[in-house]
């Protein structure tokens, strides 16, 4: 059975600025200005002209990259460094290898993929399209310890495609279970492949 390379990333501790913060900023500084010209104790016109001025621009520059992020990229925040490979006996991270025999189950978290459009974001200046690095797994030891690692998915359902029989494999060693295995491999709710593979992992039980 051949080995599964994908992509690790590390995020950085201190999160980027975000642009809602920004335009948020901005907005508050523009109502401030405003709100001080109309005060009988400031009375300076000046103030209402750097509010209008503020909110004008903030507003323009809100639009723009609102329609903008749509078509664009988050920023990486973070590097890759080095590979997650999967195999049958061992799963490395980097240079340091886990051996299957010292991890009592797996999760996997795969819900992200290079290009994926985030809908939910609606209209805002955030970057709607996923560089797909918010996919992790998490390594329950039996030392009772803990490891979780994210990796990068660079189209729609390679996850699946590619660890499929690595996964079935994981199983048969009881570090999934069922009902997580066919959620994996994108089965859940198919029935008639769903007990296809059963008779599969029946077969397949008879040799290990």
């Amino acid at each position: 059975m051949e080995s599964i390379k994908f992509l690790i990333f590390e995020k950085k501790v201190k999160d980027q600025v975000s642009r809602d913060l920004l335009f948020i900023t901005g907005f508050a500084v523009g109502f401030a200005f405003l709100l001080l010209g109309g005060k009988e104790f400031f009375a300076v016109k000046a103030f209402e002209s750097i509010g209008f001025f503020v909110l004008g621009c903030t507003g323009i520059a809100y639009s723009f990259l609102s329609f903008y992020s749509l078509s664009e990229k988050e920023k990486l925040n973070g590097n890759f460094t080095g590979y997650l490979i999967f195999s049958k006996s061992i799963i490395s991270v980097g240079d340091k290898g886990y051996d299957l025999k010292d991890v009592l189950k797996m999760e996997f978290f795969v819900d992200d993929y290079d290009g994926l459009k985030h809908g939910y974001l609606g209209y805002s200046p955030i970057p709607k399209v996923s560089n797909g690095v918010e996919n992790s797994i998490r390594l329950k030891m039996n030392d009772g310890t803990e490891e979780k690692f994210n990796f990068q998915l660079n189209y729609e359902n390679e996850f699946q495609k590619k660890m499929r029989d690595l996964l079935i494999s994981y199983h048969i060693q009881d570090k999934i279970s069922f009902l997580t295995l066919i959620q994996y491999i994108g089965i859940s709710d198919n029935y008639e492949q769903i007990q296809e593979l059963k008779k599969e992992l029946e077969r397949l039980r008879r040799f290990v």
